[in-house]
């Protein structure tokens, strides 16, 4: 239905830039126009289109205007005062308008701290997880996805959905639309099925469905198993219940399962003892 990877210019202006107002109707134009058109054939799901990522460049985007208007109005929520901003960022601003995010070569100048780096890269995960909701889940969306979503249809994002954290490792502790929670078992024998739940309790009025992104390292490993790591998607009413197949071959020790809820950020973390 839509893509949202694109390129940034030399100053690390993404293009077209995802809070844009033009940007974000043409999308959900898109969206109705398309999805409508699908609707008559009962489609399992809507994806909104393979490989979707936030920047197809080397530069760190994105600055541009109405991004850093959102991202200053983020930070004045997450610190409340330009003080507690400073005393984090190891700042003398004025005030939140005046706030400029650095690159991480500049981070690497700072010892510090390197808050000012990190925090603008929490900011644009947030968005890139936040752009669906925009331009779908909106009021302005068609008669037909609206129906569709809340009858327990699904909508898809192909491809690797990852900014900053996408091997899990990377935690968030601003203030959350949903809480996490995860029950799994502390052992496991090789050659059979191990089975955890996740559940999702949102706030009143935010979206019910949440996709989760589990992943399950090996002992010792920093990348995510390729075949038992998996989004699912969660349902507030009801949870999910993911298996993992343990192989018979599978490495002995202490596996880490790690689940992250893609809109919030929120993360739960849990060990397992393979036998």
């Amino acid at each position: 239905m839509t893509r949202y990877a694109d390129g940034a210019d030399e100053q690390n202006k993404r293009t077209p830039c995802m809070h844009d107002p033009a940007y974000i109707a043409a999308e959900r134009e898109k969206v109705a126009r398309t999805s409508a058109q699908a609707a008559p054939y009962s489609p399992p799901a809507y994806t909104l289109g393979d490989e979707n990522y936030l920047c197809r460049s080397e530069f760190e985007c994105c600055r541009g205007e109405e991004t850093m208007a959102a991202f200053r109005e983020w930070l004045g929520d997450r610190y409340g005062t330009i003080a507690a901003l400073n005393a984090q960022w190891a700042t003398e601003y004025a005030g939140f308008d005046e706030v400029e995010p650095i690159t991480i070569a500049e981070a690497a100048q700072l010892p510090e701290s390197f808050a000012r780096w990190i925090d603008h890269k929490l900011f644009m995960d947030t968005a890139f997880a936040e752009i669906p909701l925009a331009t779908c889940i909106s009021d302005e969306m068609t008669q037909s996805l609206r129906a569709y979503v809340e009858a327990g249809g699904t909508l898809i994002v192909d491809g690797r959905a990852g900014i900053l954290s996408g091997q899990g490792r990377i935690r968030d502790d601003r203030p959350l639309d949903a809480l996490l929670g995860v029950q799994s078992p502390e052992q496991a024998v090789r050659g059979q099925t191990a089975h955890a739940q996740v559940n999702v309790r949102v706030s009143e009025g935010r979206p019910d469905a949440h996709v989760v992104r589990m992943d399950i390292y090996a002992p010792g490993s920093d990348i995510a198993h390729r075949e038992y790591s998996q989004n699912i998607l969660v349902r507030s009413d009801a949870g999910y219940r993911p298996d993992i197949p343990f192989a018979l071959n599978d490495e002995r020790g202490e596996w880490w399962l790690v689940f992250r809820d893609v809109a919030s950020g929120v993360t739960a973390e849990r060990t397992l003892m393979l036998q």
